[in-house]
């Protein structure tokens, strides 16, 4: 074989499952989930350790977050509700006054 000549590997093109496994994968604004964690309390805007840019809010303070996630473009949020009282099976969840359904 000369110098020149290239070598072509065709073993990830040899099948439309094996191409689409190997495909570049292109994310956009219309991929992306923001989380919110909303925590009890007032005036609330703790920033979290773990990670960076990322807070936990009171309701009161949501409404302005809430406008620059849309005006980044981004439509879908994820509600992280942190209860006041936690126990072991999570019951905090399913109460009617618990802080998502207040959310």
């Amino acid at each position: 074989m000369e110098m020149n000549e290239k070598i072509r590997l065709r073993r990830l093109r040899k099948t439309d499952l094996i191409r689409q496994l190997v495909a570049e994968t292109n994310v956009n604004v219309n991929d992306l989930v923001y989380p919110i964690f909303i925590k009890e309390g007032r005036k609330i805007k703790e920033g979290i350790t773990n990670i960076p840019n990322i807070y936990r809010y009171s309701i009161d303070n949501l409404d302005a977050e809430i406008e620059e996630i849309k005006s980044l473009g981004i439509k879908t949020i994820i509600l992280f509700g942190i209860p006041k009282f936690k126990n072991e099976s999570g019951d905090g969840a399913y109460i009617k006054q618990g802080i998502i359904q207040k959310t």
